[in-house]
């Protein structure tokens, strides 16, 4: 009886370990995206930043109507580069998960809007996260360098 309950309390932490790794995981995966997605940004390969969002995606942001699917966000971006955006600093404030989802919001610099804030939602499709939905406004406070 005792060797089975310690095999079983054994199993338990075992499973509440990898649980706990797990759950951690999408937090350096997120963190990632978002410092490839600066990096791209200030190297204008529209291209590239384009395929990290998924292919619905949608993007809310000031002074446009709203921008649905990946091509459509490609051609934004592409825009932008061409009429000087760069110069991108982000600064995240918070980030939750739930299954498959996740939010990321804070403050960002660059080029054209000076300062703002960010609200992005990603989804995780074939092991990869992607930017589902995001959220920029000019205006507040400028990120930390």
């Amino acid at each position: 009886m005792k060797a089975k309950v310690i095999r079983t309390s054994l199993a338990v932490a075992l499973c509440l370990t990898a649980a706990a790794a797990k759950s951690g995981d999408w937090k350096k995966d997120v963190d990632n995206l978002r410092s490839q997605y600066a990096e791209l940004f200030n190297q204008k390969q529209a291209d590239k930043l384009a395929d990290l969002y998924a292919e619905d995606a949608v993007l809310i942001t000031t002074g446009t109507e709203t921008i649905q699917g990946r091509k459509n966000i490609h051609d934004y971006l592409q825009q932008g580069f061409a009429q000087g955006a760069g110069n991108l600093n982000i600064q995240s404030e918070g980030m939750q998960s739930s299954g498959d989802l996740a939010y990321d919001w804070g403050k960002f610099t660059d080029s054209t809007t000076n300062n703002g804030h960010y609200l992005v939602v990603l989804k995780k499709a074939g092991g990869k996260w992607r930017l589902a939905a995001e959220s920029t406004f000019a205006g507040g406070p400028p990120a930390s360098k």
